[in-house]
């Protein structure tokens, strides 16, 4: 079965396309996370921002663990199994999972018809996995980079502008 998303990493074309559409962007990484909408009032500068969740350090990376073994499990009687030897990919998850609950109201409050995503793609599969299953069925384009600390308009360009 093929499938009909559409990686536009390498296709500027589609992308312009794409903004005479009802889309969702959303522009993500681990510290990151924007949802944009094309702006019809404007010819220049079409895209605009819905919401951005800001990554916050004290929420996410305040959750530091003993290491594997240290720490007594009372419920099992054991030692506890779990390496938090990574705690900032820890808080990346937990801070895309998060973010990724927001997405399915402001899709439905702004009637969107479908969502682009743009991600490196490490966290590309990352997002799509806290994403709801009706958001994950609306993803109809993929672009895999990482463009979610540049301003917007520039941002636009590249992707209007990718060789």
């Amino acid at each position: 079965m093929a499938s009909d998303k559409v990686n536009l990493s390498n296709n500027p074309l589609l992308f312009m396309n794409l903004l005479t559409a009802q889309h969702l962007f959303i522009l993500a990484d681990s510290h990151h996370f924007v949802l944009l909408e094309r702006d019809p009032h404007k010819k220049k500068d079409h895209l605009r921002i819905v919401t951005r969740i800001e990554f916050d350090p004290e929420q996410y990376e305040s959750q530091k663990r003993d290491n594997p073994g240290k720490s007594i499990s009372r419920a099992r009687g054991g030692h506890t199994a779990y390496d938090y030897s990574d705690l900032p990919a820890l808080a990346d998850r937990r801070y895309l999972s998060d973010a990724c609950k927001s997405v399915e109201p402001i899709f439905q409050e702004g009637h969107f018809e479908d969502v682009v995503l743009i991600a490196e793609p490490k966290f590309m599969h990352e997002i799509k996995r806290h994403l709801s299953p009706t958001i994950r069925s609306k993803i109809k384009h993929e672009v895999h980079k990482n463009y979610a600390k540049l301003p917007i308009a520039e941002l636009e360009q590249q992707l209007i502008h990718r060789q």
